[in-house]
């Protein structure tokens, strides 16, 4: 059993290791992380705008980076659920309602999925041909 443990921890600094002499590799996708939380941060705070609720950028970019940790959690259907209450209580600290702030949340996730799947339906379009050869293989 500890012999099990070691190994584990020996693979994880032996992972921690090799990112550092690697760092370079993930320059790119460290900055499209970035460029990504940016624009959620940006979404969550014009879909405010859209209800008629004003957020305070810097509260929006804190609470955005709860939001995108519970989003990730296994703790709901489909993303939905756990970030708008999240994000309706983070925000009614804030002296913004709860209805408010779910809303803005729902109304973000909303046009994501909108733009994801209309983005998926062009890429497939673009590359009918390929998903087809792909499937006659199989």
């Amino acid at each position: 059993m500890i012999k099990k443990i070691f190994f584990e921890i020996d693979g994880i600094l032996h992972a921690i290791s090799h990112f550092g002499k690697s760092f370079k590799i993930f320059k790119v996708p460290l900055l499209f992380s970035i460029i990504s939380f940016t624009l959620l941060a940006f979404s969550i705070y014009l879909s405010g705008l859209v209800i008629g609720t004003s957020l305070p950028i810097m509260a929006t970019l804190i609470i955005v980076s709860v939001f995108a940790l519970t989003s990730i959690l296994p703790i709901s259907v489909g993303g939905l659920g756990a970030p708008q209450l999240i994000i309706a209580l983070c925000f009614s600290s804030l002296g913004v309602s709860p209805q408010m702030a779910a809303s803005t949340s729902l109304i973000n996730t909303g046009i994501t999925l909108f733009s994801t799947f209309f983005m998926a339906l062009f890429f497939l379009r673009t590359s009918a041909k390929q998903v087809l050869q792909t499937i006659k293989v199989l």
